[in-house]
């Protein structure tokens, strides 16, 4: 389990924000959905995924709305592999471990280009939601 930073609490997202969350549950399980619209032509840079509309508008959610928790970032990204690794461990998480989860991604997207929305890709953000689903049903 990741550790918490020194002096963090620990607030879990309300009803109204995972209910929110789960619409996006039959756009990302559609196989035919793609994340990424396009490449960006680079400007100076080298080309970055632009996302469609829908993958910003879940990041932010998750951003804005309760989801992400204070976490020791090297920690955190060992857990992250592990789920990757592994999905099956999913099915027995609790919302804490979500939210680590939704942390993890956002983290690791700051430092590594297009991985969230490879995982919205992948399957492994639907797999989340969906775990959010039967977890707000209990």
């Amino acid at each position: 389990m990741a550790e918490k930073k020194r002096g963090s609490e620990t607030k879990l997202p309300n009803r109204e924000q995972i209910d929110s969350l789960l619409r996006y549950i039959p756009l990302f399980g559609d196989p035919e959905y793609r994340p990424i619209v396009r490449l960006s032509n680079g400007s100076g840079r080298e080309p970055y995924p632009i996302w469609a509309e829908e993958v910003r508008k879940f990041y932010q959610e998750l951003e804005y709305d309760g989801f992400l928790l204070e976490y020791d970032t090297p920690v955190l990204q060992k857990e992250l592999k592990r789920y990757i690794d592994d999905p099956s461990l999913l099915s027995a998480i609790d919302l804490e471990t979500i939210c680590r989860l939704f942390t993890a991604h956002l983290q690791r997207e700051t430092f590594s280009e297009g991985h969230f929305p490879e995982m919205v890709r992948c399957g492994h953000m639907c797999a989340l939601l969906e775990r959010l689903g039967e977890i707000s049903r209990e």
